[in-house]
């Protein structure tokens, strides 16, 4: 609390979470530590202090409603870790007035991200196998960035999507990955993801509220991977 006081912040950007889909299923007090508690205290020391939190939520917390779930649906978790971050949500809309919350999907352009995974195996195993099954779109870190820049500036509050243009399996965007980064000497393996793995197979955000608030764009998958590349900020 002495941190918080004497630092006497205006805004907290909630980013901390424990998103191994398969730890929080077998360690569920674990994911409750990570992706609820941490959140509860949190946001009792934004209600105390009057202090808006930015809160980075995740597209699995819609998994069970349909495709293009837009910023106004109700959250239908299908994972122990979709179910900690839904009730980490609605604590949030509860208790504060000033808040952002920003559901997010596989955000890339970070250290150990899914292309770094994939440059990786480019350099060591030269094989590489990936899930034809599990579709998501994308989100390049310097879109969600924007985002949170555009919040911050106008000052506003509500539930925000931020996810990529581009509905991916994740063996297509290793392909794509390969393609941009001229990947010929690795083999790309597509893989199904098994049947009794609960990872939600195919979620997609509709964003359409969210940039008609902000006023910010989504970049293309190609383009960002190409920015990535050639190290270049879009």
């Amino acid at each position: 609390m002495d941190f918080f006081l004497f630092n006497k912040l205006q805004v907290i950007i909630h980013l901390g979470a424990l998103n191994n889909i398969d730890r929080c299923e077998q360690h569920h007090c674990q994911s409750l530590e990570m992706n609820y508690m941490l959140t509860r205290r949190l946001v009792a020391i934004c209600e105390l202090l009057k202090i808006k939190m930015i809160f980075l939520s995740s597209d699995y917390v819609l998994a069970g409603c349909k495709l293009n779930a837009d910023e106004f649906s109700s959250p239908r978790p299908m994972t122990i870790y979709a179910r900690d971050k839904a009730r980490s949500e609605a604590l949030i809309q509860s208790s504060l007035n000033s808040y952002a919350i920003i559901r997010t999907s596989q955000v890339f352009g970070v250290d150990g991200d899914f292309v770094q995974l994939v440059l990786t195996a480019a350099r060591k195993q030269r094989e590489f196998q990936a899930w034809s099954n599990l579709a998501n779109c994308p989100t390049y870190i310097n879109d969600l960035c924007n985002l949170i820049l555009q919040v911050l500036e106008n000052e506003l509050s509500g539930v925000f999507h931020c996810s990529g243009g581009d509905v991916l399996s994740r063996y297509e965007f290793a392909k794509l990955i390969a393609q941009v980064f001229d990947l010929k000497e690795l083999t790309i393996h597509p893989v199904s993801l098994a049947n009794d793995n609960v990872r939600p197979r195919h979620v997609v955000l509709s964003c359409e509220d969210t940039l008609l608030r902000t006023g910010i764009s989504l970049t293309k998958t190609n383009d960002a991977l190409t920015a990535i590349r050639d190290g270049s900020i879009l």
